[in-house]
């Protein structure tokens, strides 16, 4: 059996707090060689229970790493080829206080990064950073708030971003039914009121937002334990360049019981991964690729996951850029954790994976792989678990 899932419910961190990012950034053909690590990010303090990496988000140039256990996100910034281990910027926590879980989700592309806090305030609270000049701003650019400001409802628990559209998720919405919001940016300014995408469902359990992506002129929501734990997701798009409400897809797990389709989801031009770490014996990841304007409703192609172990966790997390689809097992590799990068190549997707990024210092309960990001040859996998829990993130050229 898959083990339980845990990610961030209301209050505390938990056993492992989960950040469900997707940044969409062109990339040329996918490469044969194996990963080589490029860089590895650890906290500056590297205390204890941290847990450094439990979310990552990459984009050209920008890699960010969110903890489960502090108040701070990290920017790590790349010079020419070399990409710096010191931070090129730290963001703190605009209000201070304790359980509001800032940056257990994070999600950059270009110029913009967004954080989410979903312990802040009364129902959560998510930050938008604007980089001008080069430099990233230690206070946020505009803050977004749960429309709601019920308590508890977890806004913030999911970001994502794609040039001028953030997703925000708020699983925990309504007895758990969830909600998901839509914002976006005219002439680089963000607007605060957001549009509420439509669940399908709407029931109460259904954890809706509980991952989020978005590319261009499509979004993404899931809904991991509708369906009685089977999850769903949901695809949004735009008519006359306006974003509709109601989802355009409804993609269904076809996995099985209780298979948590929807855990982790990602975002491409024309392509979309969604995990389901408790399907099956070891997890599965499922791709579709959109023909014609169309989602197909079943799996492009399932995806496999390398291990094929019992208890893996594979779809936990996952990550999309051009020709790259990086999915996290996070109990892979006989319990360190792991991640595989699976390619395109003359338009066809693989369902083997073409390379296996490993932990480079594995040890039990590394959690490796528990957060993924990909931008281009860039891909980043964080290891909460490791060293105590203080935590780790490492960045492979692909």
């Amino acid at each position: 059996m898959a083990r339980g899932r845990a990610r961030w419910r209301g209050g505390a961190a938990t056993a492992a707090v989960v950040a469900v990012v997707a940044t969409v950034t062109p990339a040329g053909p996918a490469s044969a060689h194996p990963p080589v690590l490029a860089a590895s990010f650890a906290s500056p303090g590297g205390q204890p229970l941290m847990r450094f990496g439990s979310a990552v988000s990459v984009s050209v140039g920008t890699a960010v790493v969110g903890s489960g256990g502090s108040s701070s996100v990290l920017v790590f910034e790349k010079t020419g080829s070399t990409w710096s281990t010191t931070p090129a910027a730290t963001l703190d926590d605009p209000s201070t206080g304790p359980s509001h879980q800032f940056g257990s989700a994070v999600s950059v592309s270009g110029t913009s990064l967004v954080v989410g806090a979903p312990g802040e305030g009364p129902g959560g609270t998510a930050y938008v950073y604007t980089q001008t000049g080069g430099v990233w701003p230690a206070q946020p650019t505009v803050t977004l708030t749960d429309p709601r400001a019920t308590p508890g409802d977890g806004f913030g628990s999911a970001v994502a971003v794609s040039g001028s559209t953030a997703v925000v998720g708020a699983d925990l919405t309504g007895s758990r039914a969830g909600a998901a919001y839509l914002y976006t940016a005219t002439a680089g300014t963000w607007s605060t009121t957001p549009v509420p995408l439509v669940d399908p469902g709407g029931a109460p359990g259904d954890e809706f937002g509980s991952g989020v992506a978005v590319s261009s002129a499509t979004a993404l929501v899931a809904a991991d334990a509708a369906a009685g734990g089977n999850g769903s997701a949901f695809l949004y798009g735009q008519t006359h360049r306006q974003w509709s409400p109601d989802p355009v897809a409804t993609l269904a797990d076809p996995g099985g019981p209780s298979a948590a389709f929807g855990f982790s989801v990602a975002l491409g031009r024309g392509d979309a991964v969604v995990g389901a770490p408790n399907a099956g014996a070891g997890g599965a990841a499922y791709l579709y690729t959109e023909l014609h304007g169309v989602w197909p409703v079943t799996p492009s192609v399932t995806l496999a996951d390398p291990g094929a172990a019992p208890g893996d966790d594979f779809g936990w997390s996952s990550a999309l850029s051009g020709s790259r689809a990086v999915v996290g097992s996070l109990f892979g590799s006989a319990g360190t954790g792991a991640a595989a990068v699976f390619t395109r190549a003359a338009g066809v997707w693989g369902p083997t994976a073409s390379a296996a990024v490993a932990d480079p210092s594995p040890a039990a309960n590394d959690e490796f792989g528990a957060s993924v990001a990909v931008a281009g040859s860039a891909a980043l996998c964080g290891a909460p678990g490791a060293a105590l829990q203080a935590g780790k993130a490492y960045l492979y050229s692909l």
